[in-house]
C-alpha cells in the first residue's frame, strides 16, 4: 500500500508514516469520517511498554490528542475512546519520566511503575526495557 488517501469498500482512510525519527517506518491508519486512528509503537494503555524517548513521545501524543479522535487503537491493544487513551498514555509517560528521574536503577523504577499502574500487564517488558534508560 502507498501512503496517502484511499477508499476500500467505501471506507475512506489515510495511510501515514509519522515524521519523527523514533517512529519512522510505522504505518498509521486514520479513518477521517469515524475520527479514528490505528497506530503502532506510540504508546499502549493497559500494558507496560516503556519505550524511549520519553519527552518527544509525550509531544507526539499531545499533537495527536489535539486531532480529537473518537477512537484510538494502539497496535496490539484494544480500541479506546480517544480522550481517555491520550490522557492515560500521557500520564503513563509522565509517570515514567518521573520514576526514572527519581530512582537510580531499573528495579526501583519498575517498583514505581508497578505501584502507579498495578493492573497493567507486561512486567517482563519493564525488566527488558527499563535498563536502557539507566545506561550512561
Amino acid at each position: 500500500m502507498q501512503l496517502g488517501e484511499d477508499t476500500i469498500d467505501g471506507v475512506s482512510l489515510v495511510l501515514t508514516n509519522p515524521e519523527v525519527s523514533f517512529l519512522k517506518g510505522n504505518l498509521y491508519i486514520e479513518f477521517p469520517a469515524q475520527k479514528a486512528i490505528i497506530h503502532h509503537h506510540l504508546a499502549y494503555v493497559g500494558a507496560h511498554v516503556p519505550m524511549p524517548p520519553i519527552e518527544p513521545r509525550i509531544e507526539v501524543l499531545k499533537a495527536y490528542e489535539a486531532r480529537d479522535y473518537n477512537w484510538v487503537m494502539a497496535g496490539h491493544g484494544v480500541a479506546l475512546e480517544g480522550r481517555a487513551y491520550f490522557a492515560k498514555a500521557i500520564d503513563y509517560y509522565t509517570t515514567l519520566a518521573k520514576a526514572i528521574a527519581e530512582t537510580t536503577d531499573p528495579a526501583a523504577a519498575k517498583a514505581r511503575m508497578k505501584a502507579a499502574y498495578p493492573d497493567y500487564a507486561g512486567d517482563a517488558l519493564l525488566d527488558r526495557m527499563l535498563p536502557g534508560f539507566f545506561k550512561k
